[in-house]
């Protein structure tokens, strides 16, 4: 069981590394994704996803937010965001894009626990 853990860890190391290394160009790389019809088809899910819960400002947690663009279109959307990832770099490009926004919280994930204490919608936490 140690052993499995521990490769666990050492490949969360090496993703972080990698994605430390190109946080500043990774939305320029990644055309498959920051691509307008992929971009527009993402706004309409957001939107929906976003209006079915009913409340006017709702507090979602973006698992795995990296540069942040489900982030940035939850903020356009009035939600708060709490944005995960192990990678510091793409975090801190995350924060330059929305920046000064109260809104967004950034966590850098280590492998620890994290408690939520943002709303839940039908009993269930908002994770995106």
């Amino acid at each position: 069981m140690k052993k499995n853990a521990s490769e666990a860890l050492t490949l969360i190391a090496r993703n972080r590394r990698a994605h430390d290394r190109i946080a500043s160009k990774y939305d320029q790389k990644h055309t498959e994704i920051y691509n307008s019809i992929e971009q527009a088809r993402l706004e309409q899910v957001l939107h929906e996803v976003v209006a079915k819960m009913g409340t006017p400002e709702p507090h979602i947690l973006d698992v795995g937010a990296g540069t942040g663009n489900i982030s940035m279109k939850l903020l356009q959307l009035n939600s708060r965001v709490t944005a995960l990832d192990v990678s510091a770099g793409s975090l801190e490009v995350l924060r330059s894009k929305a920046e000064p926004d109260a809104r967004l919280e950034t966590v850098r994930l280590e492998g620890q626990k994290f408690r939520f204490s943002g709303i839940s919608h039908g009993g269930q936490p908002i994770v995106i």
